[in-house]
């Protein structure tokens, strides 16, 4: 019994840093889903800037329209690809994995010890 009671004191312990590692790990990924939602938006916000500027530029001067619409086209193209990388990390996103994942075996090997 207290072979036993030892084993599931360091299985507890084992399991406590493992879910503090994975809340730190969380964390990160929560700042950098928190960092790439404040770039697609002021990228976003910087293309609707340069498109209103390039549409009062086409009717003032023709030469003056290509580099605001360059930009317009940068600044979209950027938000638009930093919209997709948080998407895919939302959709893959998994909280505490390897936490759930070794206390379903600790589970299973406690039931297999007891029958």
């Amino acid at each position: 019994m207290r072979s036993l009671a030892r084993h599931a004191l360091a299985a507890g312990e084992n399991r406590l840093e493992l879910l503090l590692v994975e809340l730190q790990e969380e964390r990160l990924r929560a700042f950098q889903g928190i960092g790439l939602s404040l770039a697609v938006a002021v990228l976003g916000l910087l293309a609707g800037i340069s498109l209103t500027v390039a549409v009062v530029v086409v009717f003032w001067d023709h030469s003056r329209l290509w580099p605001i619409l360059g930009l317009t086209v940068l600044y979209g193209g950027l938000a638009l690809a930093l919209a997709r990388t948080l998407r895919r990390r939302l959709q893959t996103w998994q909280t505490l994995p390897e936490t759930f994942n070794q206390i379903r075996r600790d589970l299973e090997a406690w039931t297999a010890r007891l029958q």
